[in-house]
């Protein structure tokens, strides 16, 4: 009687045994490795503009939000464009949900590569012809008429009109940076142009192309570059020329400033230099 309670006792353990490691083996989830989180989207252009539908809605990935004033739109070089004039302008601001938790407006005012920026423009000699007309600005509501970047087109002579640039470095406190005295941009007037200006942070170079031609280079003392006191972003006129002013407090209009009067189209702004094949392709494309 013994023996046969001691075999049903071993008996039993054993079962109890593999009954327990079987069902462990057999119910145990399969083991879920949990990757990281995907990056966000990520894509050097930082804002564009293509005015399609009449609308002054940024494209980008980014949604940067717009705020426009008298804007008002035209047969563009693809659909619609911005027609700019005396009194018309929009500000560009981050946008309210920023992307994965970062500052979108810090991919403008931080700028290790440099920067590019491309639009499509038709205008006329008369639309540039007195004083000098404000493009684009990033603006510094602690100085007068000058932001931290600004593109405007100044003197007229024949043919020609002078594009001026000028722009700052608080990393490295070198101060205002003036580009272009000399850069005639010829055979612009009456006819769809391809401008970009693009900026090398490594060579410290300014480079202007018009229709894919390089007609204006210069060297400066610039590097890696960051903005501040950054009030907005504007297309179509320097910075003192909004309502409310993205200048210092008090400061006005200068006699010789105007908004552009030229149509833009297909504005795009990217946080990169852009290299000469990618703007040969950006040219000969009506893609993004």
């Amino acid at each position: 009687m013994k023996q046969i309670n001691k075999i049903k006792w071993i008996s039993g353990a054993l079962l109890s045994f593999c009954f327990l490691f079987a069902c462990q083996e057999f119910d145990r989830p399969d083991m879920v490795v949990i990757p990281d989180p995907e990056p966000g989207p990520y894509s050097p252009l930082k804002m564009y503009f293509p005015f399609e539908n009449g609308s002054v809605a940024d494209s980008s990935i980014y949604g940067f939000q717009t705020f426009p004033t008298n804007v008002t739109f035209t047969d563009g070089y693809i659909g619609k464009a911005m027609q700019c004039k005396d009194g018309s302008y929009f500000l560009i601001d981050s946008p309210a949900i920023e992307e994965n938790n970062v500052d979108m407006m810090d991919s403008i005012c931080n700028l290790p590569d440099g920067f590019t920026i491309a639009f499509w423009t038709y205008v006329k000699k008369n639309q540039v012809g007195n004083g000098a007309c404000g493009i684009f600005a990033v603006a510094d509501s602690l100085d007068d008429w000058k932001g931290n970047l600004d593109i405007f087109t100044d003197a007229v002579s024949g043919e020609s009109v002078t594009i001026k640039m000028h722009m700052k470095n608080y990393r490295n406190a070198v101060g205002d940076i003036w580009i272009g005295d000399n850069a005639v941009v010829s055979n612009i007037f009456d006819k769809w142009t391809h401008l970009v200006f693009r900026y090398s942070a490594k060579s410290s170079r300014i480079t202007y192309f018009r229709d894919n031609e390089v007609v204006y280079e210069q060297n400066v003392t610039g590097g890696d570059l960051q903005f501040k006191n950054v009030s907005g972003i504007v297309l179509g006129t320097f910075q003192n020329l909004t309502n409310p002013s993205l200048a210092k407090k008090g400061y006005t209009k200068e006699t010789w400033q105007r908004s552009y009067g030229g149509i833009i189209d297909e504005f795009r702004f990217y946080n990169r230099y852009l290299t000469t094949f990618e703007i040969d392709e950006l040219y000969n494309s009506k893609e993004q």
